[in-house]
């Protein structure tokens, strides 16, 4: 399944990231993701990341001082993109890149490979299309958001909170005199928060969506049909399936989960609050820009947790469907059985059981609403 369906978006987003810049990262005839970097990419690729991370302590500057004069909307504004930029860098690993993000995928690809009890043909055809479906829109949503923002750049170079509304004469709550810049501050401009837009975001969503979503829709699909197959296939196919929820939560409980489940709601709170209170005072495209990002955290949010809870609940389904078969097995077939775990998505301590999407969305859903009457 994974190299049928999921493999070809996993290597274009390496062919982008590679083109921009941003990882060591590339394919070989295997399909296994190798590292390899000359010493000036390296030093460019960590230039790239100091450069970003400048922006962003700007994007924050640019918003405390439309708070200050109390341009409260296009302070908002500014403080979703803002949050929305920051959740995509931490996500990223562009100055000293995740080599965990490499074992993981290539131990995916080698557990695919061996394993064939699950074909592109088993799934059935409305899981293929949806799943394709998602890949090919979600690969789309970096160059649509690059396009709104230089649409909104164009309509307004003091747009906040990009590179025009920092280094402007912007006059109050933004707008400026479009006529007296000149043609190389317009290319300055373009080019700079064009690079960022797309550096952030495809970096952002490699490690996020490409990498741990995937895994995650991966091993639900090979566990879901564990419960058919005898014992001792099903319990040595499980045992793969533990090791590979070992390098998965490796990967993503020190950096990716704790930001998702952190930052991320915050973006759908201020999207969503920004779309319901101010859509008449942002213009198009300028206005596109929030529910994208509202609708990228939202989905985010719902598949990661959705899936996360689905992967335990299939586990411990499987688990039960072996018990059944335990009468009159040998005492190593019990010890064996006894020594299954229940596949779990964890983060420190903790881990995304099947309530964990209802109360996040409940907190959003309650933080905009307290927003809403804040404002009103």
């Amino acid at each position: 399944m994974f190299s049928e369906i999921f493999l070809p978006f996993v290597k274009y987003q390496i062919k982008v990231l590679r083109l921009l810049k941003c990882v060591p990262f590339d394919t070989n005839s295997n399909d296994k993701i190798i590292i390899t970097e000359t010493q000036m990419s390296r030093k460019f690729r960590q230039f790239i990341q100091l450069l970003q991370w400048a922006y962003v302590s700007l994007m924050c500057t640019v918003v405390y001082s439309l708070k200050e004069r109390g341009c409260h909307v296009k302070a908002v504004e500014a403080a979703m993109i803002t949050v929305s930029t920051l959740t995509l860098l931490l996500f990223s690993y562009a100055w000293d890149p995740n080599v965990k993000s490499v074992t993981l995928f290539n131990a995916l690809v080698k557990f695919d490979k061996n394993y064939g009890g699950l074909s592109h043909q088993e799934l059935d055809r409305i899981t293929t299309h949806a799943l394709k479906s998602t890949l090919f829109l979600l690969s789309t949503v970096p160059e649509s958001a690059t396009i709104c923002v230089i649409g909104r750049l164009i309509l307004d170079p003091c747009s906040p909170p990009f590179l025009g509304s920092a280094v402007l004469p912007c006059d109050g709550c933004g707008g400026t005199d479009k006529g007296r810049m000149q043609w190389y501050t317009w290319g300055g401009l373009i080019t700079i928060d064009t690079y960022h837009t797309l550096t952030a975001m495809h970096n952002g969503f490699f490690y996020f969506f490409y990498i741990l979503l995937i895994t995650i829709c991966c091993i639900l699909q090979y566990v879901r049909r564990l419960g058919k197959r005898g014992m001792p296939d099903g319990f040595k196919i499980y045992r793969r399936l533990q090791v590979l929820e070992v390098l998965m939560n490796d990967y993503g409980r020190s950096r990716l989960l704790p930001s998702t489940l952190g930052v991320a709601p915050m973006v759908e709170v201020l999207g969503l609050f920004t779309i319901i209170k101010f859509h008449e005072d942002i213009p198009f495209p300028g206005i596109l820009i929030f529910p994208i990002g509202f609708l990228t955290a939202l989905t985010g949010l719902i598949v990661l947790e959705t899936m996360s809870g689905a992967l335990v609940t299939r586990s411990k389904e499987a688990v039960l469907t072996w018990a059944k078969t335990l009468a009159g097995s040998s005492p190593l077939r019990r010890r064996q059985f006894d020594s299954l775990q229940l596949l779990k998505v964890k983060f420190g301590n903790n881990f995304l059981d099947r309530v964990t999407a209802l109360i996040t969305q409940d907190f959003c859903i309650n933080q905009t609403v307290s927003l809403l009457i804040m404002f009103k």
